[in-house]
């Protein structure tokens, strides 16, 4: 079956190519259209007492839920006690009061709770929830926090933003510089490997063709997934991180194998052959791969099972590209895949002759003829160092997981230490005799 999948790839190498260049347009519309709706929440089970209580209020009072908490700084010398402080709050906060996406603004004056200034009277803040299903996108919510800042700005306060909407947002702004970073190092520096490997500037090309097409349509199909069901921020690193590794993992595979059988046999029949082998091997390697991300399922948190999802789409995606359009590249490179080989490296360049003088085939034929020698050591070293397992401790993710420097955790550090205790992830508590609405403490 695989041979005669290679031998089709190799005959309709142009068909096949165009389509997969079809797919990679459409995933880039999709990404250029869509506006993905990512939580960096859902590490609660749906069942847990905190979670029903949470959606109880929200649907049973019409309050709760995502929330922004504004704090506000008071010019040097004025009190949050003074009487002209709520009409310059009030005035801040004229932008969100006036959205129809929130509930009221809740301010010391609204509650009369003291909870609500600091300690030294130089601050006060504000907590404002979303109405259950109109929470804005982060988009929106940084749109929101800055024409409330320029509006306490405007009124000689300084605000600075927190609460689970500003964290959310400040999240998928720290994914994205951690995605733009990871990405400037780690693609040069996989290429100088695949380079080294290789020895060939073409080979060494195609497992980044790979894994960046299948980095670009699992992203489109998350993009598409985030718009009818829960979708963690962190499942696009899942996909950068397995897109690139198992593409290139993949690639490595093929590619070693096509320049092998290409030294005794035309393009065609090469990539036949390789896929008869290498190619029956790859797909039950993402086969296990897949098996494996199916496991996140069995656990009850919706973020899990997003980067579950997150890992079967890109590994769906690695095996489709690597599958199809990279046997249908080495067809349609043939002899080229050789080209531009290093100085130093022109031996590995497809006219290696003498394998067996090679590390890996000493290693490979050591394992072979002493296998239980090898197996036990490694299989305690294995379990010793899986053990940590054992102790693993889930928590829910909150505003720790940011940078001191971001201005979420900031707000939540000093509603901590200033205002007795506050937090900038309120709490709610419902019973059948309380119908008080939730407040910060």
């Amino acid at each position: 079956m695989f041979f005669a999948w290679g031998r089709f790839v190799a005959l309709h190498r142009r068909a096949v190519a165009l389509v997969a260049l079809l797919l990679i347009v459409a995933a880039g519309g999709v990404i250029a259209t869509i506006t993905p709706e990512f939580s960096s929440e859902g590490y609660l089970s749906d069942n847990a007492e905190s979670v029903r209580v949470d959606q109880a209020v929200i649907h049973d009072f019409g309050i709760g839920g995502p929330s922004l908490v504004f704090l506000f700084d008071l010019p040097a010398g004025q009190s949050a006690t003074d009487a002209a402080t709520r009409a310059k709050v009030d005035a801040a906060l004229a932008p969100i009061a006036g959205d129809d996406r929130f509930n009221p603004p809740y301010t010391t004056w609204t509650t009369g709770d003291d909870r609500f200034v600091s300690s030294n009277g130089a601050a006060t803040y504000a907590v404002v929830y979303a109405k259950p299903g109109l929470a804005p996108s982060p988009d929106d919510t940084e749109t929101i926090i800055r024409q409330v800042e320029d509006a306490a700005k405007a009124q000689g306060l300084t605000a600075s933003a927190g609460g689970s909407l500003a964290i959310n947002a400040e999240v998928n702004h720290e994914v994205e510089r951690g995605l733009i970073r990871a990405e400037t190092v780690a693609i040069p520096l996989t290429l100088l490997f695949l380079v080294l490997v290789f020895g060939t500037l073409v080979a060494a090309g195609l497992p980044l063709v790979v894994g960046g097409l299948s980095i670009v349509a699992a992203i489109a199909l998350l993009f598409i997934a985030s718009q009818v069901g829960f979708q963690s921020v962190f499942a696009v690193n899942v996909v950068t991180m397995l897109g690139l590794g198992l593409g290139i993992d993949y690639s490595l595979f093929m590619v070693t194998r096509y320049r092998e059988e290409l030294r005794k046999r035309t393009p065609a029949e090469a990539v036949a052959v390789t896929m008869a082998t290498t190619g029956k091997a790859i797909l039950f390697s993402g086969v296990t791969v897949i098996f494996g991300l199916a496991a996140t399922m069995f656990f009850p948190l919706p973020a899990l099972h997003s980067l579950g999802q997150a890992g079967i789409i890109v590994t769906l995606c690695a095996l489709v590209f690597g599958l199809s359009l990279l046997p249908a590249l080495l067809v349609m490179l043939g002899q080229r895949i050789n080209r531009f080989a290093l100085p130093f490296a022109r031996a590995r360049a497809g006219t290696e002759t003498k394998q067996e003088a090679g590390l890996w085939y000493a290693i490979a034929h050591a394992v072979m003829a002493r296998p239980l020698a090898f197996l036990i050591p490694l299989l305690v070293l294995l379990l010793i160092a899986g053990s940590p397992v054992l102790g693993l401790n889930l928590t829910p993710g909150g505003p720790e997981i940011l940078s001191r420097s971001a201005e979420a955790r900031q707000v939540v550090d000093r509603l901590n230490t200033e205002f007795g205790g506050s937090s900038a992830r309120p709490f709610q508590s419902a019973s059948s005799s309380d119908c008080s609405p939730p407040v910060s403490g």
